[in-house]
Formats: C-alpha cells, sequence, structure tokens
C-alpha cells in the first residue's frame, strides 16, 4: 500500500497499485486510489499519462505495518460515499460525515495511530490550508511496467559499458539514447544530451548499445518516443551505479510530455 505524501494542494491514497478496468485496451493497468474530491469520497485512477502532467508523485510511508496498511484501507472504504466539504467543524473519527483531501489523509493515518504533521500542533490550520504533510520517513515510490525500456549491464569493453537494452512492450521501438554516460539530473530531464544515438528494437526483444565513459558523469540515459492522442509522450529509462561484477543497477522510470 503506498501513499501520496508530498507538499501540494491535494493528496489522496494509493489503494493498489495495479488496477485492471475494462474499456481501456490501450493501458494495461491503472494505480487505484481513494480519495476526497467533488462531489464525494470516491475511487481514483492514475495512469502515466495523468502522473505527469499532473507532477503526482507517490511516497511509501516508512515504518508502514500490515495491520497499519488494513486499518487505513478499512478506514477509506467505511468513508466511500460522504460528502467533499471544507468545513471549519471537522470530525476526523471513523464516523465523520464530511471529508476534504487532506483531512481525509490525514485521518485514514491518525486512525492506525501515525502522525503524518508531528511538527505542525495545529492539525486543524493544517487540514484547511493543504499545504504539508510530512515525508521525511517516506520513500518515493517508483513503478517500472512493461512500457518502459528495461535494460541490464553485461560488463565492460575497453572504456564502453556494454548494455542490453530489452523491449517489453508490444511494438517495435526505436531506442534513442546517449552513446556517453552522463549527469543523473539530464538523464531524467532528458536535456543538455549531446551524444545521441538510435537503435531499432524488436518486439519482446533486446538490442546491445555501448556507453562510452565520461570521468565527470556516471549516469545513462535512454527512451523512445510515442504519439498519445493528441501528444507525444517520452519514456524514459536511466540508471546509475553500474557494476562489472552486477547485472543489476538503479533504474528510473519516466513519462515526459514533450511540447
Amino acid at each position: 500500500m503506498e501513499y501520496m505524501l508530498e507538499h501540494s494542494y491535494h493528496t489522496g491514497i494509493v489503494n493498489r497499485s495495479s488496477k485492471s478496468i475494462s474499456g481501456f485496451s490501450h493501458i494495461s493497468s491503472f494505480v487505484e486510489t481513494i480519495e476526497a474530491v467533488q462531489p464525494e469520497v470516491q475511487y481514483g485512477f492514475l495512469d502515466d499519462e495523468r502522473i505527469a502532467r499532473n507532477h503526482i508523485k507517490i511516497y511509501r510511508k516508512e515504518g508502514i505495518t500490515s495491520s497499519d496498511s488494513a486499518n487505513i484501507r478499512y478506514f477509506l472504504t467505511y468513508q466511500l460515499g460522504k460528502e467533499y466539504k471544507i468545513d471549519p467543524v471537522m470530525d476526523t473519527s471513523i464516523t465523520g460525515a464530511k471529508w476534504y483531501c487532506n483531512e481525509l489523509t490525514w485521518s485514514a493515518f491518525n486512525y492506525t495511530g501515525i502522525n503524518l504533521t508531528p511538527n505542525n500542533p495545529n492539525v486543524t490550520q493544517f487540514i484547511l490550508a493543504g499545504t504539508w504533510l510530512d515525508n521525511s520517513s517516506a520513500a518515493l515510490v517508483n513503478f517500472p511496467t512493461n512500457s518502459y525500456l528495461y535494460p541490464i549491464c553485461k560488463g565492460r569493453y575497453q572504456n564502453k559499458w556494454v548494455l542490453w537494452v530489452y523491449n517489453f512492450t508490444s511494438t517495435p521501438r526505436t531506442i534513442i539514447y546517449n552513446s556517453k554516460m552522463c549527469f543523473e539530473s539530464d538523464a531524467e530531464n532528458w536535456s543538455n544530451l549531446n551524444d545521441i544515438d538510435t537503435t531499432p528494437v524488436s518486439i519482446y526483444n533486446f538490442t546491445t548499445i555501448y556507453i562510452q565513459d565520461n570521468f565527470f558523469a556516471g549516469a545513462v540515459a535512454m527512451s523512445y518516443l510515442e504519439t498519445t492522442y493528441s501528444f507525444q509522450e517520452r519514456k524514459i529509462t536511466y540508471g546509475n551505479q553500474l557494476t562489472t561484477s552486477s547485472i543489476d543497477f538503479s533504474r528510473y522510470y519516466v513519462l515526459k510530455i514533450e511540447e
């Protein structure tokens, strides 16, 4: 169970990280949320496009037990269908009749004994202002899916890293990659990449690419472009901490909407 705990004007709680919905053949699954939005507390659904366009970040509160998760889910499902309303006179108990988004998030955790605002003594003010949920002990959740390229490290040859890049999507892709290691921030934002190369990869197959060492930077960046509706998506995979003794390394996935 993951939780949105970001400095934000809206928060909700992830109920399931992979939820299939009929009638959406182009998207295999969604992130299912429970949140307070007009007109009532309800289920919500996030896909890659909504997450990217609305700059949504998803965090997991550290130290959560299975019992905590069950209590939070029980509290939330008990609120489904109740009225959405910002009300100065609030009831944050499980029997509360009206809910505002941050109020619902705070109250669900409070129900299981977790205070999300330990540094804010005025909970009412926090809820109405909608400004801060403490994420000092929360970890960013990453959702790698089969809609992104998946590289593994096969070691080094001379001064280049050898990567096998797998295409687990259902369409042949043109891999766009920086043939030289770059800074992690540039990889994440797909910016300042001056050594771009391309190579094709077929469905459910892999291709080999070579990434030249860079004395100043140690990240690898690759992506492909896909047109969805009226805009173009760049699906970025980047990584760092490559080693010659392991095929595994830290991978991250980013969806960028091209202007």
